[in-house]
């Protein structure tokens, strides 16, 4: 038998999870415990999409030959030019999805842990 804290009790019984999109129902021999899902994330898309199109004008900027007239991307091989303020932006956007993945995993881990 592996070792086991104190804390963590196991008990006999079935436990179903259904995990939805934004809802998580824990359902037992006893108990029934319908959460919503990351409930304290807050939700950062709105920056990120700023961010987005901030890189996407930075990027049709220092690429005019890659577009047609009307703002379409070119058909064939292309080369993209990345200027230096684009890279710092694609960091920044990065490093806010990377910190909204990070919590979000914490707060699952949170939810399977809690008692």
């Amino acid at each position: 038998m592996p070792y086991q804290k104190p804390k963590n009790i196991i008990n006999d019984g079935n436990v179903g999870i259904d995990l939805g999109v934004s809802t998580v129902a824990i359902v037992g021999d006893n108990e029934t415990i319908w959460t919503r899902f990351a409930v304290e994330l807050a939700s950062k898309q709105k920056e990120v999409r700023k961010l987005q199109r901030k890189m996407d004008r930075q990027r049709r900027a220092g690429n005019p030959n890659n577009f047609n007239s009307n703002g379409t991307v070119k058909k064939g091989k292309k080369r993209w030019n990345k200027s230096n303020r684009y890279k710092k932006i694609a960091i920044k956007k990065r490093e806010i999805e990377r910190k909204q993945a990070a919590h979000r995993k914490s707060l699952h881990g949170r939810l399977v842990n809690q008692t």
